[in-house]
């Protein structure tokens, strides 16, 4: 397997690199990406390929939608993908990741047309990169912590457990298999956890009138199930059925898979509800157990749809921020480490 380190400290570096601008980042039959930044940008298109053919299904979608929740163009899941990974560009040129360019043809085929259902895409994602930092040393990433074959390794405290600090190298326990406990530890390929949070078989989704059971938890809890997403199926009183979709003013009630058309949403916890556009800044919404959602970009606050908050603001979750980040209960910028930050993180 080759491996590039993808340094971009010195002039020569830049220079056998050529310019950033003439790099291919990533399309459908690209070429293997040369810089850290080319592999930040190519990795962020490959993954969203992947999430909108598998994940973000026609149920997904439309479901999140009718919640109020945003859900992005292609190209912009692409962009922001890539600018949340600054930490991820800046392991790759402190050489604390290495980048493995014999495996990117394959993570190119496995994000366009590998299974939905089972571990290929993420097998391919995984071997892309290697870690090089040994379990009790400092970190930022999961991706920097060198692991063993049969175990995972995981930063923690670092800035995949959401902070941007430095966190520490562990291995985690053996991965579990069939029936055991998913709690703490990682399920062998081929399984996945459930409900139960045991190691069960990946399904592959059931087909119209089989049973079925609600997988998901939350208010959008009916949107995962063990029916066909990819198939448009929603789980509805334990057997699989076709989503209905239904105009404006019209009746809806997610949980029975009657679901609001494009650009309206379906207020949920109450009855009797129908499809409605979105709230707009000062609309109520939430009352009475019902949450009526706002539109894309806002927030409920105090029951009422208001702007994300600025830096400095209060805040208990980064979705409330427009910075998407909340530290010590305010609004921070995001931040990129910078080399001195991994210096001290590897001390």
């Amino acid at each position: 397997m080759t491996r590039h380190p993808l340094l971009l400290a010195c002039c020569a570096a830049l220079i056998a690199c050529g310019p950033p601008s003439t790099e291919d980042t990533g399309g459908g039959g690209a070429s293997t990406p040369t810089t850290p930044a080319g592999f930040v940008t190519a990795r962020a298109t490959q993954a969203c390929t992947f999430w909108y053919r598998c994940t973000l299904t026609r149920v997904m979608r439309t479901g999140y939608a009718n919640s109020g929740m945003q859900i992005q163009p292609l190209a912009e899941c692409q962009t922001t993908r890539r600018d949340a990974a600054p930490f991820l560009q800046a392991a790759l040129e402190a050489g604390r990741v290495v980048f493995n360019a014999d495996a990117y043809p394959g993570f190119v085929t496995a994000a366009a047309s590998g299974s939905c259902f089972d571990d290929t895409y993420y097998n391919a994602e995984a071997a892309l990169m290697t870690g090089v930092v040994a379990a009790g040393e400092g970190c930022f990433l999961n991706a920097e912590c060198a692991g063993e074959t049969e175990r995972g390794a995981s930063c923690a405290g670092g800035a995949d457990d959401g902070s941007p600090s430095c966190g520490t190298c562990e291995l985690s326990a053996a991965l579990a298999g069939n029936g055991q406990s998913c709690e703490a530890a990682l399920c062998s390929e081929g399984l996945a956890c459930n409900e139960n949070h045991a190691c069960g078989p990946r399904s592959h989704g059931k087909a119209v009138g089989e049973a079925c059971s609600i997988q998901g938890q939350g208010p959008t809890r009916f949107l995962q199930s063990d029916c066909s997403t990819t198939a448009s199926l929603v789980c509805v009183n334990s057997v699989c059925q076709e989503m209905q979709t239904a105009a404006e003013g019209e009746p809806c009630n997610l949980s029975t898979g009657i679901f609001c058309a494009d650009n309206l949403v379906c207020p949920m916890g109450g009855a009797n509800e129908t499809c409605r556009v979105a709230g707009q800044v000062g609309d109520n919404c939430h009352g009475n157990d019902v949450i009526y959602p706002c539109a894309n970009d806002l927030i409920c606050a105090d029951g009422v749809c208001a702007a994300k908050r600025p830096v400095s603001a209060e805040c208990n979750s980064g979705s409330q921020c427009v910075s998407g980040s909340c530290s010590d209960h305010l609004c921070v910028a995001a931040t990129s480490p910078s080399s001195d930050a991994y210096e001290v993180c590897g001390g």
